[in-house]
């Protein structure tokens, strides 16, 4: 069976289906970001709590029905704050799509990986659930220009070497859903 069948009955029942990133998608985008990177600290325009300066992270940006790279993002973290177990941050995400740039901004929580999981190559889980009908664009170019959009973030980073290197392994999908 094509995609388009499953297209078809997830419409016709009422499931909402959000497609990876495509050229000609015009409701969702659906994209990873991978790989290890060194941070670098840059500046962000200013975030809700005062900072202008970020600890940014450069990585491959992936369709993830294709495995394909479709770009590069840098996820810029700031704002870090404890919260019980886990750390509560501001991430500005910058996605460099061939058709133009996106820059979003979202508040997100890293979670430690519970000790009786399976063993993981992650360290700890990620997430950021927006606001259904807020805007987290804070920009964009090309064929973003004007564009508003939640932005959800469902992930896995590997921590470890953080302290050391400056490093983090990501693992992490976003779902782009634009008003």
């Amino acid at each position: 069976m094509n995609m388009q069948f499953f297209t078809r009955f997830f419409a016709a029942a009422g499931i909402m289906l959000a497609l990876p990133a495509q050229a000609d998608d015009t409701k969702s985008l659906v994209v990873a970001l991978r790989g290890a990177a060194i941070g670098q600290v840059r500046p962000v325009p200013r975030t809700p709590q005062g900072s202008t300066q970020a600890n940014c992270f450069d990585l491959q940006l992936v369709d993830v029905r294709k495995g394909e790279i479709i770009g590069t993002a840098t996820d810029c973290l700031s704002d870090v704050t404890p919260e019980g177990n886990g750390t509560s941050l501001t991430a500005t995400t910058i996605f460099h799509f061939r058709e133009g740039t996106l820059v979003s901004r979202g508040r997100t929580t890293v979670q430690p990986v519970s000790p009786t999981a399976a063993p993981s190559p992650a360290t700890h889980i990620t997430g950021s659930i927006p606001v259904p009908g807020s805007n987290e664009v804070l920009s964009g170019d090309g064929r973003f220009r004007g564009k508003a959009a939640t932005v959800r973030l469902s992930g896995a980073v590997d921590l470890s070497q953080l302290a050391s290197a400056n490093k983090i392994a990501f693992d992490c999908i976003f779902v782009i859903d634009f008003l």
